[in-house]
């Protein structure tokens, strides 16, 4: 995948009841291009899609897609979140999360493992009903003590720079993002230029 969002398909081999749908197949969709699979009932469509398995099949899900299980070879599938990935792959040891390589010759992180964060904002609307239970509510949630089981119980990332989990999922994400670069936008100039960015991104989807 050249970069952005994609699918690879990598000598991926699908059987059902020892008949093989798919034998090696080899296949890459860059992000914004179109594609159609045809051909018989049973041909192998279905799993060469990414769509829901035949009932009573064992399924897969890669990187928040809902797949079929992969007898031979690998299926590789850009955009995903780290903290549903990880979770999933407790109950799929073949799950593998990975971080592509900047490209950009530019930037700091040129040829290093490469991610960004999604902020998320809570906050209480202006005369809303019950405003002091939401005030609880989030101030416990930002909370110390809370914050310090996000990773044992949810098995994400506190939003708070002052807590350090050391319980297992913790030390696992760690790990996991050991030699990662975290992106981090111009935010000065999304401020600028938000406006012209959302118009150019509705032209290129046709939004």
């Amino acid at each position: 995948m050249s970069g952005g969002s994609g699918i690879r398909f990598d000598r991926v081999s699908v059987a059902y009841d020892g008949t093989t749908v798919l034998d090696s197949l080899d296949l890459t969709v860059e992000p914004g291009e179109v594609m159609a699979l045809l051909g018989p009932s049973g041909s192998g469509k279905t799993p060469g899609s990414c769509g829901a398995p035949p009932a009573g099949s064992e399924d897969n899900v890669a990187f928040g897609l809902r797949a079929q299980k992969v007898d031979k070879g690998e299926l590789l599938v850009a955009n995903g979140d780290v903290q549903m990935n990880y979770a999933q792959s407790k109950d799929m040891p073949n799950l593998g999360i990975w971080f592509p390589k900047a490209t950009d010759k530019a930037t700091d992180a040129a040829g290093k493992p490469t991610t960004f964060a999604l902020p998320y904002a809570a906050g209480l609307v202006t005369r809303a009903p019950h405003a002091d239970n939401g005030r609880k509510l989030l101030d416990f949630m930002l909370s110390a003590k809370a914050q310090q089981r996000v990773s044992e119980i949810g098995g994400g990332f506190s939003a708070r720079g002052d807590v350090k989990a050391t319980d297992a999922n913790a030390i696992a994400l760690t790990k996991l993002m050991d030699g990662v670069a975290l992106f981090e936008p111009d935010r000065a100039d999304i401020d600028k230029n938000l406006t012209s960015y959302v118009e150019d991104w509705k032209t290129a989807t046709g939004s």
